[in-house]
């Protein structure tokens, strides 16, 4: 399972529907609409709604938090032209209805669903220390990881308890936001490395620093619907960890003349691989 967000959304049914124009914003399907308020082409900032109706002109009520982001930090008023995505591909193009920061309403236009990604990236990754670990995952959700897998190994430090994850959950739905990604982030729950090895995906790759790069990278990538990659703690993999890699099919990957952060190798196996796909 993944650590998800709960709803926070109410809907209603409204009559009502403006004139569509299919556009397209940072390399992500979207819908704009036009008004004399609303230049088409502008589809307006994007907030989280995890529950989004089915048909447009229906009518949503954002939570809390996104409601006093509009209406206090963007100061959005009513009429302003907003994009609501819920994390599984949907995009909707709205306009707000009213800008009560308690209870901000949109009226939904139009929706329209992005392809997901191709292939599918499951990162199962070491967790560092402190902030590091909510760096880590802002930028994973940004480069476009689809699986978040915190990985336990003999030489870990450390293991995220629940509310870490719900933590990590939210960030990486608000890096979605930021970023104009349709498909969210899932954190999954921790898992040994036993488990992540034992995986199906078509393509498996094992951070290592002293293994040779992949020349045929693209080619790899162009084959597979699933690409998992293992990135070990600081500490690194024990060498009997590294053979048990190996036998189930991981193939090591040096991507980097140096040794890296946690961090830093997770966001650069996945800005790489996402960079080929």
């Amino acid at each position: 399972m993944y650590i998800g967000l709960s709803s926070g959304l109410q809907t209603h049914s409204s009559p009502g529907k403006d004139n569509l124009i299919g556009t397209r914003l940072d390399g992500v399907p979207t819908i704009s609409y036009s008004t004399p308020d609303n230049p088409p082409n502008d589809p307006g900032p994007r907030f989280l709604c995890p529950a989004l109706p089915d048909s447009p002109g229906s009518t949503v009520t954002l939570d809390a938090d996104q409601a006093r982001h509009a209406s206090r930090v963007l100061r959005l008023s009513e009429g302003s032209a907003v994009q609501l995505i819920d994390g599984k591909g949907r995009i909707a193009q709205a306009t707000l209805t009213g800008d009560d920061p308690r209870s901000t309403q949109c009226v939904i236009h139009a929706i329209k669903t992005a392809p997901a990604p191709r292939p599918v990236i499951e990162l199962a990754t070491a967790i560092p220390k402190g902030p590091r670990g909510d760096a880590m995952v802002n930028d994973l959700a940004q480069l476009g990881v689809d699986r978040l897998i915190p990985l336990q190994t003999q030489r870990s430090v450390v293991r995220p308890r629940p509310t870490k994850l719900q933590r990590f959950a939210k960030a990486a739905a608000e890096a979605a936001k930021q970023s104009g990604r349709a498909w969210f982030l899932q954190v999954e729950e921790t898992a040994a490395l036993t488990d992540v090895l034992a995986c199906d995906a078509g393509l498996k790759l094992i951070a290592d620093p002293y293994a040779e790069p992949i020349c045929d990278l693209p080619d790899r990538l162009d084959s597979v619907s699933t690409a998992r990659i293992v990135v070990g703690p600081e500490g690194g993999l024990t060498d009997e960890e590294l053979a048990q890699a190996r036998d189930a099919g991981f193939v090591p990957w040096r991507y980097s003349p140096n040794v890296l952060r946690i961090e830093t190798a997770a966001a650069a196996a996945v800005a790489i691989l996402r960079s080929h796909a």
